[in-house]
């Protein structure tokens, strides 16, 4: 017996200045998978980010967590995937140059954060605005 498995990616561009994403993964993995890929996306705009970091929260217990210890210079966008094909993190400056940044991630946090199943919210300290997220929803077709 096989499976299929159909991708789809959600997308979601922070327009209102929060620092959070409600996620709402409905992901069908049959036992295979128990999260799915997260790709977060940080533009710096006219300013410098510090030490950018986030952390997933479900039922009111932190989950999960990333940080970066880096200074994000303007017009910097900093782009972190935990698709298991494509996981990266890299720091794309204003002159379209990419550096790897995977050495300054804290090692004291779990990384790489995926969106759980069910309900989850993704909260971003310090950060209101210039944040987009994928996420690669599944479902396992038997």
């Amino acid at each position: 017996m096989g499976y299929y498995v159909y991708p789809y990616i959600y997308s979601s561009d922070r327009t209102e200045k929060k620092d959070y994403f409600n996620l709402n993964n409905d992901s069908m993995y049959m036992g295979t998978a128990d999260s799915s890929p997260l790709e977060i996306i940080i533009s710096s705009g006219n300013r410098t980010i510090e030490n950018p970091e986030w952390k997933i929260v479900q039922n009111s217990i932190e989950v999960q967590n990333d940080k970066y210890f880096i200074t994000m210079p303007t017009n910097s966008t900093l782009i972190v995937s935990s698709e298991p094909q494509n996981q990266r993190a890299i720091l794309r400056t204003s002159d379209g140059s990419e550096t790897n940044v995977y050495q300054m991630q804290d090692m004291t946090k779990t990384n790489f954060v995926t969106a759980p199943l069910g309900q989850s919210t993704l909260h971003f300290e310090g950060l209101t605005e210039g944040i987009s997220l994928r996420m690669r929803k599944e479902w396992v077709i038997v």
